[in-house]
């Protein structure tokens, strides 16, 4: 409909995006560009992935493009003709190429999530459609749903309009609000999978508190916490968001995301000092993919939410989010701190990090192995929660120095401490020995490292005179 057409405004469009383009025209093909590479043009932000609407061969043409552009190519949908292409050269963009609603452009855009998102535009004649009023909510910075049905149709949409308010700095209008809060129940509906990379979305975007907050506002969030209806549950589970938050603060130090001026402040002030030297180690081992390809910082966020619960995590979350089994291991073992905290027994109950000696970062880093950074960090948080503003200086300036020591052992004295060369072993200790038990040799090499991270021990004599000193005495 011509009253749904408008002037296009001002768009920055990837380069890459015309020879999309330009390969998906062959043969007459009409082709729209639509959803939030428009949305994000608009408001003038990176463009991370295209979405294409073809009036036919859409699965032909995604596989044209991913072979010009040497990516690697999918299809989603068969039936439908819905293909993708990720293009491991352009910061992993997606390309995603579906063929047209049997019903026409405008069905189509009617069956997207939000009006922000339904928005097309013309390849051909740089047209904008707009057949839902998109662009006046982009201009209201509102996110509303494009039909009653939205969140029937698709439930997970439920999750993506907070991420999508919280990313965009919009507001959720009431009709909206009131909508997903009538269809929470629908959520049972979507796949585990689909749930879970669209919470971890959530709580990974650009203001994880605002994010947690609105989803708890919306109730929407004790759909995932099965506990959290349980009244003995909610106090737990609202100490869990506190902690929350405050992993997010010491997040948004590291990574440059906080607000400055709560930066100033004296606990985030002092935590900045205390890792600014390891600043871009801490942010490149924090984005480091685990074999689930997720992030140490999306698995710390998780660990921390869903602390109330943990200790069910094999029967509920693995069911209900399908956690991998690495991924149910990073997340108990990061939401266990007892042994990096220390309670101080006097007229209050306080918590703070041990003092840390050579012998004791290496018995923790062993312990934990990659993990060790994250659950300090989450530690860290523990604390901030714990005292909120009454956090007395010397506890936190205690705990960061403790900190340090860790951080600086993995980052600076890896070999020195975490795992230094072996001095001796097995073989070495069963040809002196001879018919040494293999419990008592292990005992011996983990004694031997920990005198040698102590500097006790430098060299591989000194180590089996160590080593036969052990042996008399286990006799």
């Amino acid at each position: 409909m011509n009253s749904h057409i408008t002037t296009i405004p001002k768009l920055n469009f990837p380069e890459i995006y015309f020879k999309a383009c330009k390969l998906l025209q062959q043969d007459n093909n009409f082709v729209w560009l639509v959803g939030g590479a428009i949305r994000t043009m608009i408001l003038n932000q990176p463009v991370c992935d295209l979405d294409f609407l073809v009036s036919q061969n859409a699965i032909l043409g995604a596989k044209q493009i991913a072979n010009h552009l040497n990516g690697s190519f999918y299809i989603l949908d068969k039936k439908r003709g819905v293909a993708r292409v990720l293009l491991h050269n352009q910061n992993n963009m997606s390309i995603d190429v579906s063929t047209i609603h049997p019903e026409g452009l405008e069905t189509d855009l009617k069956n997207r999530d939000f009006t922000v998102n339904a928005i097309a535009y013309n390849c051909k004649t740089n047209d904008l459609i707009d057949p839902t009023g998109g662009l006046q909510d982009l201009q209201k910075n509102t996110i509303s749903m494009t039909s009653k049905k939205s969140f029937i149709n698709d439930p997970i949409r439920l999750l993506r309009a907070i991420r999508l308010a919280v990313d965009s700095n919009f507001v959720i209008d009431q009709k909206t609000k009131k909508a997903m809060r009538q269809n929470i129940i629908t959520v049972n509906q979507t796949s585990p999978e689909r749930v879970r990379d669209e919470l971890i979305k959530c709580i990974d975007g650009s203001d994880p508190s605002k994010a947690i907050v609105l989803l708890t506002h919306m109730n929407i969030l004790e759909k995932f916490i099965p506990d959290l209806n349980q009244t003995a549950g909610i106090v737990n589970y609202e100490q869990s968001v506190k902690q929350y938050k405050c992993l997010q603060d010491l997040l948004g130090v590291i990574f440059n995301t906080g607000n400055r001026d709560r930066a100033v402040q004296y606990k985030l002030g002092y935590f900045f000092s205390t890792i600014f030297q390891h600043k871009s180690k801490l942010q490149k081992y924090l984005l480091t993919n685990t074999s689930d390809k997720r992030t140490f910082k999306q698995i710390m966020s998780l660990a921390v939410l869903l602390k109330t619960t943990l200790s069910k995590i094999d029967t509920k979350y693995d069911n209900y989010l399908k956690f991998s089994n690495n991924e149910v291991h990073m997340l108990k073992a990061m939401s266990s701190t007892d042994d990096i905290t220390d309670s101080i027994n006097n007229h209050n109950n306080c918590k703070q990090l041990r003092i840390y000696t050579a012998k004791s970062i290496h018995r923790y880093h062993k312990k934990h192995k990659n993990l060790g950074i994250c659950i300090a960090l989450i530690s860290l948080s523990e604390i901030m929660a714990y005292y909120g503003t009454d956090l007395p200086h010397n506890i936190w300036e205690h705990s960061l120095h403790s900190l340090h020591t860790i951080i600086d052992a993995y980052f600076n004295k890896y070999y020195q401490i975490v795992d230094p060369p072996q001095l001796l072993n097995g073989n070495d200790l069963i040809s002196e020995f001879q018919d040494i038990p293999g419990i008592t040799i292990g005992k011996i090499l983990n004694l031997v490292t920990e005198e040698q991270v102590s500097g006790k021990i430098n060299n591989k004599s000194d180590a089996m005179k160590y080593a036969r000193q052990v042996y008399e005495s286990e006799k």
